[in-house]
């Protein structure tokens, strides 16, 4: 159904009615016909389109970019650390907090987690693994390796992803110690904690 332009939207009387739903067609609208002077400045917010209303049927393909998205709105970086804090430990069998932690406020969407951390033993074939913790209980071992030489550095990197209560929590890398003697962080290299919420 086509209606005419000039009087879409507006009765005699030149008062609002609803447009019923389907009355703009592609074929309505020539190509460019809408565009930026057409529309009050932030006359087309958030509040203004049905929850659902624009999906993707809705969208031309590439229509939305990177420029579209508010900051934020698909995944934020919630915090983060680069550190090279002193730390070791002689502590065995059991988890061990670093001091390589990040305090981040969470809206409960998923989170990825991303660790480095480079570490030497003081012997030779020890067992070494790293993981992370939420609140300062360790979550989930990442990485093993022996470490094949007293004082050869091994880097332990993962990826992982969790889903906290939307609050405040600290993040944390954790190491476990398997063998009797020294385990030290390699400050050479920093160490680094990622903590990014992936909202969409």
């Amino acid at each position: 159904m086509s209606v005419d332009p000039s009087s879409r939207g507006w009765n005699e009387h030149r008062h609002r009615w609803d447009v019923p739903a389907g009355t703009i067609q592609t074929a309505d609208l020539a190509d460019g016909g809408v565009t930026t002077p057409k529309l009050a400045s932030l006359a087309v917010t958030a509040t203004k389109i049905a929850n659902g209303a624009v999906g993707t049927t809705q969208l031309a393909a590439a229509a939305v970019g990177t420029s579209q998205l508010a900051a934020g709105a698909a995944q934020a970086l919630l915090g983060s650390t680069r550190s090279t804090t002193a730390f070791s430990t002689t502590t065995t069998g059991a988890w061990v907090e670093t001091p390589f932690t990040v305090t981040v406020t969470c809206t409960g969407a998923l989170v990825r987690i991303e660790g480095i951390l480079p570490l030497y033993h003081s012997v030779a074939g020890a067992g070494v693994y790293v993981g992370w913790g939420l609140d300062h209980v360790v979550q989930a071992g990442e990485v093993f390796f022996n470490v094949p030489a007293v004082s050869y550095t091994l880097t332990g990197t993962f990826i992982d992803y969790t889903t906290p209560s939307a609050a405040s929590h600290v993040f944390s890398l954790f190491v476990f110690n398997g063998t009797a003697g020294t385990l030290t962080y390699n400050g050479a290299v920093a160490a680094a904690l990622y903590v990014t919420e992936e909202r969409r």
